[in-house]
C-alpha cells in the first residue's frame, strides 16, 4: 500500500536520499524552510505553529520525518533562541500537528543528546547533553514523544551523500585527494553513519510500524583521527597528511561531548545492516567520490 509521506526538511543532508528512496514505492511530499519548487519541495517554518497546522490539514500525511534542524553546533551556541526555535519548539510543532491529523511522526535526533562520558550509547541510556545543540534536541525528543506510536531516530556524524559536502567524512576525502593536509581529533569518537544506508533501511522502520528511540547510525565507533586514517587507507592517500589534534586546541565556541559512540544492537536485531566505516568508504570509492575535489 502506498503511504503519504511528509518529509519535513527534505532538502537536507539526511532528507535528499530518504526523499529519494521512500519516493519509489510512496506520495512523498518534501518541504524546506526556503523552499525548492523545481525539485517539488514545498516551503515551510517549521517554527510557525499555525503554518504547519495548516500544511498538516492540506496534506493529511500518513507519516511525517522531521529531518529539520540547524546542526551547526557552535551557532547553536552563539545564537540559542534561534537554536531553541528550529530544534526545539519547531520539533514541537510538527509533533502537535501530526496530532491534530493522526499521522506517525518519526523524528530525527542525534547522539549529542549524550554528555559523551562513557560512549556505546544504547537507547535506554539516559541523556545529558553539554550544548545548546543537545539540550535543545533533547527538548524535541521530549515533544515528540508525547505523541502516542512516534519514533525517534538517533543518528551520528553523517557522510556520503554529495561530493564536497561541508561534512567531515567528505572534506577529508577531498582535502586528502588534494594532497592537502587533514587535521582530525584523536580526542572524540563517534559512530560515523553513511547517508545512503539510513535512506536504504528506513523504510524497514516504516513498514514495522517502530515507536520508541532507535540508535540508526554506522556499525563503528572510532576517533575522528582514526577515521581519517582509515580514509586515507581505504582510498590510498598519503597517511603523513593526517594530523592528530584536539577539540580544546580547536577553540570551539561550544563543548563537544567526548565519546558519543552509538550501540545499534536494536537496529540489528530488527534486520538492519549499517556498515562499518571501512564497508562504508569503500562503497563511496565504488562511486569514485573520491575524484571530486572538497
Amino acid at each position: 500500500m502506498r503511504l503519504k509521506i511528509c518529509i519535513i526538511g527534505a532538502s537536507g543532508f539526511y532528507g535528499k536520499p530518504i526523499y529519494n528512496e521512500l519516493c519509489k514505492r510512496n506520495d512523498v511530499v518534501g518541504t524546506s524552510h526556503a523552499g525548492f519548487p523545481g525539485k517539488g519541495f514545498g516551503k515551510l517554518d517549521i517554527t510557525d505553529r499555525a503554518e504547519v497546522e495548516s500544511f498538516f490539514r492540506a496534506h493529511k500525511p500518513d507519516i511525517a520525518i522531521n529531518l529539520a534542524a540547524i546542526t551547526d553546533v557552535d551557532l547553536c551556541e552563539r545564537e540559542r533562541e534561534l537554536c531553541l526555535a528550529v530544534n526545539s519548539t519547531g520539533a514541537r510543532n510538527v509533533a502537535l500537528a501530526c496530532g491534530l491529523v493522526g499521522a506517525k511522526l518519526c523524528h530525527f535526533s542525534t547522539d549529542f543528546v549524550f554528555d559523551g562520558a562513557k560512549g556505546d550509547y544504547s537507547e535506554s541510556d539516559a541523556a545529558n547533553p553539554i550544548n545548546n545543540y543537545g539540550k535543545a534536541k533533547l527538548e524535541a525528543e521530549k515533544a515528540v514523544q508525547g505523541q502516542s506510536g512516534s519514533a525517534i531516530i538517533r543518528t551520528s556524524t553523517p557522510y556520503g551523500g554529495i561530493a564536497g559536502a561541508k561534512k567531515f567524512v567528505n572534506q577529508a576525502i577531498g582535502r586528502l585527494s588534494a594532497g592537502l593536509e587533514v587535521f582530525a581529533f584523536s580526542d572524540f569518537t563517534r559512530s560515523p553513519t553513511l547517508v545512503e544506508e539510513v535512506a536504504e533501511n528506513f523504510p524497514i522502520i516504516l513498514k514495522k510500524d517502530f515507536s520508541g528511540i532507535i540508535n540508526l547510525a554506522g556499525s563503528s565507533q572510532l576517533s575522528m583521527y582514526d577515521a581519517a586514517l582509515e580514509i586515507a587507507s581505504v582510498f590510498g592517500f598519503d597517511d603523513s597528511m593526517v594530523r592528530g589534534s584536539t577539540g580544546a586546541q580547536a577553540g570551539f565556541c561550544a563543548r563537544r561531548p567526548p565519546n558519543t559512540g552509538l550501540d545499534v544492537s536494536l537496529a540489528r536485531g530488527m534486520g538492519i545492516c549499517m556498515s562499518t566505516f571501512t564497508k562504508g568508504l569503500e562503497r563511496l570509492r565504488s562511486q569514485g567520490l573520491h575524484r571530486v575535489r572538497g
